[in-house]
């Protein structure tokens, strides 16, 4: 098999074999300053991996509200972490659902931040119209933070979303 991607970049396996070819795996990738991660899925998925620096400061109204940044401060975290751990989970619910559909930053809201067992679960609820989510309006997100980057994980069964 190989990686390829789609034309507006989502990455998908082509697989060589004809009876792998049948299978509907599901990938996503991300690199950050000399990280990479990679992940694949029956169900839909995402991934990202980001540095943490000040450019999530200058972007910042792009990605995240006042009421965003009040639920992240459940978390014991500087706000530098706050907001890497929020690009990441948001990059990682985009990238899941870029399957059904592009989500906009601000059409993933975010509703609560725990700390759990060292990772951070992240809550969000979907403002997207086009989409139903069967039995559960919130999307949850894994988090975790590690010296100077980010990293969050997202997957989403397939037969749960009406698209």
């Amino acid at each position: 098999f190989s990686i390829k991607a789609t034309d507006n970049g989502r990455p998908f396996i082509q697989f060589t074999s004809p009876v792998d070819s049948a299978r509907s795996i599901e990938v996503s990738i991300s690199h950050s300053h000399g990280k990479a991660v990679g992940l694949a899925s029956e169900e839909y998925c995402g991934v990202d991996v980001q540095l943490l620096n000040n450019t999530l400061f200058k972007v910042r109204d792009r990605f995240c509200t006042d009421v965003e940044m009040a639920v992240l401060d459940e978390i014991p975290a500087d706000e530098l972490v706050h907001l890497g751990l929020l690009w990441v989970a948001k990059e990682a619910l985009r990238k899941c659902l870029s399957g059904i559909r592009l989500a906009g930053f601000n059409e993933l809201i975010l509703v609560q931040a725990r700390e759990v067992e060292g990772y951070f679960l992240l809550s969000f609820l979907p403002d997207i119209p086009e989409i139903s989510f069967k039995n559960q309006n919130h999307l949850q997100v894994i988090a975790h933070h590690c010296k100077n980057f980010a990293l969050a994980v997202a997957s989403i069964e397939k037969s749960r979303p009406d698209a």
